[in-house]
């Protein structure tokens, strides 16, 4: 059973919601489920169009500027999570990078080298960058600049055009699978949209050949789809096809809008250590200071900012952090119970933690015998099916097992046959 609860937050930052069942049973602890969750503001996307239009919804970016933000298009009262600006490549410099969370190259033919410099050093410091493909880009730049023998920012070389947009080639599709990516997951729900129902006329042969790239989605043929792979403190995605309508029907698809808008705020946000934990995991923290730019790194290291967290047994302990590039990193051990861990940093700045259990725990099904051996087998351990046996296993366990009447019936075994074999001897002699 699902059931919908509308929630509105007055602020942005880290929060915490609480859902309680109130009903009886012999597990009252489990009729509480707690969530932390990080509002964001707003998320600030660079749309780089590499073949801007004039014309309605001909440029290359004109309809993922529709998709990410629907209700500044709608003129509704509603307000989008993302916020996008769209230039053109010659615009493309660091103080322009350093006011947006993801940036977008769309069919851009290539970049200056100082150009590349900025994007790397951008995606390098926390920063997202995602990678659309079309007619215009140059294949030998993006695979000797970018992707640099997997040494740059892209996580595949470029490979050969397949398909065709005059309907005369071979068209693919998505491969519907179970989605582990979370930018993806939300399409695990059939209700929310079938990737598959898109026809992709037109892709690029993407060759992922380094250890990092991670291939999020594939066509039907085989060839990759989406690629992604860390790089520094951030995150690139390279897609194989354009966003416009020019080389597949994408753009004509319901499931266009919470598509794109899945993979922007993923990558806007997944570098981020989670929240949501297993009682044992450590709380991690990421967050800047302003003295993290210091350049004495090593003095820095030594008296970085300490912060507070609070267990959920309401004890308060102090924990220091760490830099990490140009942020710090802030790492609690000790979450042992279950409930909520609030980390504070030095100016006031929250951070909440829920570490909970497997809910599985919950379950109080009896194990079938089969299950039961199985799972002892798994463990070395042995099955006590009653009390008096487990108090025996126990005592055994603690104090071995009792061998002296054993060792004394073979003592005095010995000494009869000493005896019988003694009078043999002597009777021989005799």
């Amino acid at each position: 059973t699902q059931t919908l609860f509308p929630c509105s937050f007055e602020t942005a930052g880290s929060h915490v919601i609480q859902v309680q069942a109130n009903v009886s049973d012999s597990i009252l602890t489990d009729n509480q489920f707690a969530a932390a969750l990080t509002i964001w503001d707003e998320i600030k996307v660079l749309l780089v169009d590499g073949a801007p239009s004039s014309q309605a919804l001909q440029g290359e970016t004109d309809f993922l500027s529709v998709a990410l933000t629907p209700y500044s298009f709608a003129r509704v009262t509603l307000s989008d999570l993302v916020r996008t600006q769209t230039v053109t490549s010659d615009k493309i410099k660091p103080e322009l990078l350093a006011d947006f969370r993801v940036v977008v190259l769309a069919n851009v033919p290539r970049l200056k080298d100082d150009q590349v410099d900025a994007l790397r050093s951008f995606v390098e410091e926390d920063g997202a960058l995602l990678v659309f493909a079309g007619s215009g880009i140059d294949t030998k730049w993006y695979n000797d600049k970018l992707f640099a023998s997997g040494n740059g920012l892209l996580p595949a070389e470029f490979g050969v055009p397949k398909g065709k947009i005059d309907d005369k080639g071979q068209s693919a599709r998505i491969v519907a699978q179970h989605f582990d990516h979370p930018s993806l997951e939300f399409f695990n729900e059939a209700s929310n949209g079938d990737l598959s129902t898109a026809e992709i006329r037109q892709w690029y042969e993407l060759k992922p050949t380094t250890p990092e790239a991670v291939v999020v989605a594939r066509l039907d043929n085989g060839d990759p789809l989406l690629v992604e792979r860390a790089f520094g403190d951030g995150v690139v995605m390279q897609v194989a096809t354009a966003c416009d309508a020019d080389w597949s029907d994408l753009p004509m698809r319901p499931f266009f809008v919470p598509m794109m808008q899945q993979l922007v705020t993923t990558l806007a946000t997944q570098l981020t250590p989670p929240r949501n934990i297993r009682t044992g995991e450590p709380a991690v923290a990421l967050f800047t200071d302003a003295a993290s730019t210091q350049p004495d790194e090593t003095a820095y290291e030594q008296n970085a900012p300490l912060l507070s967290i609070v267990t959920p047994e309401g004890a308060r302990q102090t924990i220091r952090s760490v830099p990490q590039g140009k942020r710090l990193t802030a790492r609690f051990e000790g979450t042992r119970r279950p409930g909520v861990y609030t980390m504070t940093t030095p100016d006031s700045q929250s951070f909440h933690f829920v570490a909970s259990t497997s809910r599985e725990e919950s379950n109080l099904d009896v194990l079938d015998e089969l299950k039961l051996k199985s799972l002892a087998d798994g463990l070395s351990a042995k099955v006590a099916v009653s009390p008096e046996e487990y108090l025996a296993q126990d005592y055994l366990r603690r104090h071995g097992r009792e061998i002296w009447r054993y060792v004394l019936l073979g003592l005095l075994a010995f000494m009869f046959l000493e005896l019988v074999l003694q009078q043999r001897f002597s009777r021989v002699r005799t």
